[in-house]
């Protein structure tokens, strides 16, 4: 397949048509995409070739429709070129696009523009057309000088030499997008001091384009509160109007996202991770991707390396905790602890502590739970009825109108959560209530403080005792034997937003439609294994094939010349926004895209980060995709430009 150049195209406008002959470079601004050729000629444009012969209504090969441009060249340095009616103004386009066919050999080719009849040329961009097969070619015009002016569009012979006919259909000239349609790329303030706490500051897009904050207090220094830092501080996001300010609570619960693990089997002490130094480190920093690592060795009655990544994309809404436990310094069975990670007090709701009142709580194992009196308290009756697949946590309130949670990245088959013994429970109601023993939730959530205070904004996650540390332990359920040595790993995303939006609800709705999608490839392979955690050396088969949990990414190892094309069947429900990594990617430039076959603008339709040490291409899918897609990724290979005389028509 041809390589292309790619450029990341921050404008967009759409064009219009427009007729008769002017001298003038200035147009009205176009409104829909200009379709050049697709079958015919569009109106007003010639054929100002020369030394070549062109059939403009050529039946075979085609791209699309019933005819295509036949194209031979005479001549060395010949040229096929087309005039506009009048000159079109540069500024209102981005790109041209077009597909072609290649001869016997394959062609080298250059197009470049040129602002007058008789106007000098602007730079070449060089292309290779492949033998027998159709290829889209996508041009910026950055890569064409940014011409302001166009009023012939050529494509030259770029060999000196005679050579095979070749074929081209489908020629556009894509309209500039408003500046407003293209997302900034991701943003980190690496020496922020946010809220008096030296931290590490993510600024990303979510999924509606609007801008969310989050502040990563450094693990490597003492803190305002007399702690190690390694949380989150402070996170913010759009309400609309104005922005929500998430802040940690207390000097003594200050953020989200430490580590909180209880030992031994009768839980009598606790390890916090904010109470250790330790190291921070910049994993990932891509143009729209980034993961940030904390790291720490704990006390659980034995030493127990924690290594926590954050994940912060472009186009998600949420960002992604994954956390791997390896007890080995320890030994085996030397540890029996259990992990409430991440565990925090944020004011989720965005007030000064302590905040509005805690309206419901929930939580998911094998069945949903969720209480039924606002505001919550240890005497709210509940319901845990309904069937569930994906393990998550929850907390809202209504007035105002906010929500945190934790959803899993997996299924509680493909890793276990939750705690205890509630869960003689599932399948039953208790509309009277009383909720739980506070011991005896599945997860700890503000369960504690209930008897005292209905404003607590305490949220963790939860595990039965051994998850950490011991070669056997129980699921929830006590109905399968698990292993927590020498690694416990797992990944679940943080979600703030408001509750109207039932924001956790759809998190889980997403790992569910994962979980019934299904990667194929044509161009490359499925990546079908992978670490089974952070810092981990051993596998896990992925289920489904090519979906990591640690990340909630699709993976594809690209073929030849850096080339991929999958498709992802989402058999139930709508994808929004899938991120898929792109393994063996050598390129120097990111990449060409098509989706169901139609080329796709960076930071736009898509979110490429590249990154050269691993050898991947992390993009970010944006759209909401539901059925069977197709993309299609293309590496770029730069090949070098020549300046051309200006070349007049010659009657």
């Amino acid at each position: 397949m041809i390589r292309y150049l790619f450029l990341t195209l921050a404008l967009l406008l759409s064009l219009s048509l427009l007729g008769g002959m002017s001298g003038s470079a200035v147009q009205a601004i176009p409104t829909v995409d200009l379709i050049i050729y697709s079958d015919t000629l569009a109106a007003g444009w010639q054929d100002w070739s020369w030394d070549s012969t062109v059939n403009l209504a050529n039946g075979a090969p085609v791209h699309s429709g019933a005819a295509s441009v036949a194209v031979t060249y005479n001549a060395a340095w010949a040229g096929f070129s087309l005039r506009a009616p009048a000159p079109l103004s540069g500024s209102d386009y981005s790109a041209i696009n077009f597909w072609v066919y290649g001869g016997a050999g394959g062609n080298t080719l250059e197009l470049y523009t040129q602002p007058t009849d008789g106007g000098a040329p602007g730079p070449a961009y060089t292309f290779n057309a492949l033998e027998g097969d159709w290829t889209a070619v996508t041009v910026p015009l950055t890569s064409l000088g940014s011409p302001t002016a166009i009023a012939r569009i050529t494509i030259v012979d770029a060999t000196g030499a005679v050579q095979p006919s070749f074929y081209v259909d489908d020629v556009t000239l894509v309209a500039a997008l408003p500046p407003g349609d293209a997302y900034p790329p991701l943003v980190v303030n690496e020496n922020a001091t946010v809220d008096g706490f030296a931290s590490n500051q993510f600024t990303w897009s979510d999924s509606q384009r609007q801008t969310r904050t989050a502040a990563l207090v450094k693990n490597d220094r003492r803190d305002p509160t007399n702690h190690w830092g390694g949380f989150l501080r402070q996170y913010t996001y759009n309400l609309g109007t104005t922005t929500r300010v998430v802040n940690g609570s207390t000097n003594t619960h200050p953020g989200f996202g430490y580590t909180v693990n209880h030992y031994p089997a009768s839980g009598s002490n606790a390890a916090l991770s904010y109470n250790y130094q330790g190291n921070y480190s910049a994993v990932l920093r891509g143009r729209h991707h980034a993961i940030h690592e904390f790291s720490w060795r704990l006390n659980m009655g034995g030493p127990v390396d924690a290594t926590v990544h954050w994940f912060f994309a472009t186009g998600r809404d949420h960002p992604l905790w994954a956390v791997t436990f390896d007890s080995s310094p320890a030994g085996a069975n030397v540890v029996t602890a259990d992990t409430r990670a991440p565990y925090g007090d944020l004011q989720w709701d965005g007030g000064v502590y302590p905040g509005s009142e805690v309206a419901g709580v929930g939580w998911g194992d094998r069945y949903k739970f969720r209480s039924l009196h606002s505001p919550v308290t240890m005497d709210s009756g509940w319901d845990y009825s309904q069937p569930n697949t994906i393990p998550y946590v929850i907390e809202w309130t209504v007035n105002p109108d906010a929500e945190m949670g934790l959803v899993q990245s997996q299924t509680y088959l493909q890793h276990d959560a939750g705690g205890y013994w509630f869960y003689p429970n599932w399948g039953t109601t208790d509309p009277d209530g009383p909720m739980p023993e506070d011991f005896n939730w599945t997860y700890q959530l503000n369960q504690y403080e209930l008897p005292f205070v209905t404003t607590s904004k305490r949220l963790a996650w939860g595990s039965n005792f051994g998850a950490v540390g011991q070669t056997a332990y129980p699921a929830y359920g006590d109905d399968r034997t698990l292993v927590g040595y020498p690694y416990q790993s797992y990944s679940v995303f943080v979600v703030l937003d408001r509750h109207s939006l039932n924001p956790v609800a759809t998190q889980v709705t997403q790992i569910e439609t994962v979980q019934n999608s299904a990667l194929n490839a044509s161009v490359g392979t499925v990546v079908t294994s992978g670490p089974a955690g952070i810092g981990r050396a051993d596998t896990i088969l992925y289920d489904p094939p090519g979906y990591d949990p640690i990340y909630s990414t699709w993976n594809v190892q690209a073929g030849a010349d850096n080339q991929a094309t999958f498709n992802l069947n989402i058999n139930q429900g709508t994808l929004r926004n899938p991120i898929v990594v792109i393994h063996n990617y050598t390129a120097a430039a990111p990449p060409t895209i098509l989706i169901n076959g139609v080329i796709k603008l960076a930071d736009v339709h898509y979110f490429a980060s590249m990154d050269t040490a691993q050898n991947q291409l992390w993009l970010t899918l944006n759209d909401s995709f539901s059925g069977n897609i197709q993309v299609h990724i293309e590496g770029t290979t730069v090949l070098p430009a020549h300046v051309y005389l200006p070349l007049i028509r010659r009657n």
